[in-house]
This record gives structure tokens, sequence and C-alpha cells, in this order.
């Protein structure tokens, strides 16, 4: 929804569509996992998915497009409950080795695919009335403007 204070600017709309992105995620990740924000599963989950790959807190801010400070607060928080746990590089000490505890293990196991249909639930509702080629052509131009930017 859009009201006559709304800025007519793009950057402005996406903001609001990830406000509510993030709302609506972070309700439905509160149902399964309380005290676990829709970006900490987003680690979480990158981090079970692929348990063979070493991650780094470096490859996470890649990924994610994030900030060190904001990918440290969000490590801090994993660890904190005991989800993830952190240690030095073997082939280089100044990197962080991020790595899901054995409690995260088990939490992902469990919840994964409760996750995984929360996610396209809110994609799915996000999208609603758009046609498949629709969402792909938005997918698509998303795509390119993050690349320009």
């Amino acid at each position: 929804m859009t009201t006559e204070l709304t800025p007519p600017y793009l950057g402005a709309k996406v903001k609001m569509l990830n406000t509510q992105f993030e709302k609506k995620l972070n309700q439905r990740v509160a149902e399964i996992l309380p005290g676990v924000t829709g970006a900490q599963v987003g680690i979480l989950q990158m981090l079970f998915v692929r348990p063979e790959r070493i991650f780094t807190q470096k490859d996470i801010e890649q990924s994610f497009m994030l900030s060190h400070p904001t990918t440290r607060g969000l490590i801090k928080r994993l660890i904190q409950i005991d989800l993830i746990t952190t240690t030095p590089l073997a082939s280089d000490q100044r990197q962080v080795q991020v790595m899901l505890s054995e409690k995260g293990q088990q939490l992902m196991a469990t919840h994964i695919t409760a996750l995984e249909q929360n996610l396209q639930e809110v994609d799915e509702r996000a999208t609603k009335g758009l046609t498949p080629q629709e969402k792909q052509q938005l997918m698509q131009l998303m795509d390119r403007m993050i690349e320009n930017l």
C-alpha cells in the first residue's frame, strides 16, 4: 500500500517491500524457532544445506550483502543461543570459520522443511496475482539492479 506521503522513488518502494518481507518472515520463523530472526535463519540454512563447505564470516557477509558489523552481530547472537560456533580458519588465522553447533544441526534437521515452506509461502503471498513469467522477469530485473549497484 502506498500513500500520497510515499516517496516516488524505487529505493523507497524496495525498502517498504523489504520491511514487509522481514515482518512476515520473522513472524513465521518465531512460530517455529522462538528468538531467532529471518536473517539468522538464512545463515543457519546456508550452513545446514552445504555441510561439506567451509564458510567464513566474510562468505556470509558477501552472500547476504551485509556489512561486517551487521554480520558480526548476527553471528554473536547465534553463538549466544548455541546454534553456531566459530573458530579461526586453519589456513588464515585472520578469518573466522562459522559452523553449526550440535544444537544448531539438530534444530535445522528438525525444522528445515517447515522453514523452507514458510519462505515459499511468504514469496507466494508477495507475488500473488503474478504469472510465472512475471515472477521470473521480476527476479531477473532485481538481479540486474543488484549488479548495477
